[in-house]
């Protein structure tokens, strides 16, 4: 076991047996990263973060739940899950690409806009119990699908996975947990 004060061994059952040899203390102590009189401990240096982009998989699963439950309004299968699916999918996206700063501004345009037909359809289905997107809501909700799909290439997997949880954190009411 390592200690910032000094080296400590454990024997055969664990217990802890003080070490007074001062080259083992040193070289345990800079196993630890502290050195040259510094506090400084390696595990606590600033990494650079990766940007793992968003996979051929990943695309594919948000585009299915999306395209699934609009097939599904189309069939007359519709309901709150599928519902829940498509909303939030495209809701992640358009909120990841606003963190991002896209420079596509026709992105967030054209997912707002589906946005606002899917809080139509949420207030009618939630109203009567009906779910259902109507013929005139359909365009706009399959061109915020397809500028979801076409722009979800440019984000990362880390961005895409902090924004749902967040989403939820703020849809559930809950509080971050660290």
């Amino acid at each position: 076991m390592n200690s910032i004060f000094g080296a400590i061994n454990t024997d055969q059952v664990g217990s802890p047996i003080p070490t007074h040899n001062a080259a083992q203390c040193g070289v345990i102590i800079m196993q630890i990263g502290i050195c040259a009189g510094t506090q400084r401990e390696i595990g606590m240096k600033k990494r650079n973060s990766l940007r793992v982009p968003v996979t051929r998989g990943l695309k594919d699963i948000y585009a299915m739940d999306m395209h699934m439950a609009y097939q599904a309004a189309c069939v007359g299968q519709f309901n709150v899950d599928a519902f829940s699916r498509l909303a939030a999918a495209i809701s992640v996206v358009r909120s990841a690409l606003e963190q991002h700063q896209t420079r596509n501004s026709l992105a967030i345009v054209t997912l707002d806009t589906a946005i606002d037909t899917l809080q139509a359809v949420r207030k009618k289905g939630d109203e009567t119990n009906v779910w259902e997107i109507s013929e005139s809501e359909r365009p706009s909700i399959l061109s915020g699908i397809d500028m979801a799909e076409a722009c979800i290439g440019t984000l990362d997997v880390a961005l895409l996975a902090h924004t749902a949880a967040r989403l939820l954190r703020d849809v559930c009411g809950e509080q971050e947990v660290r």
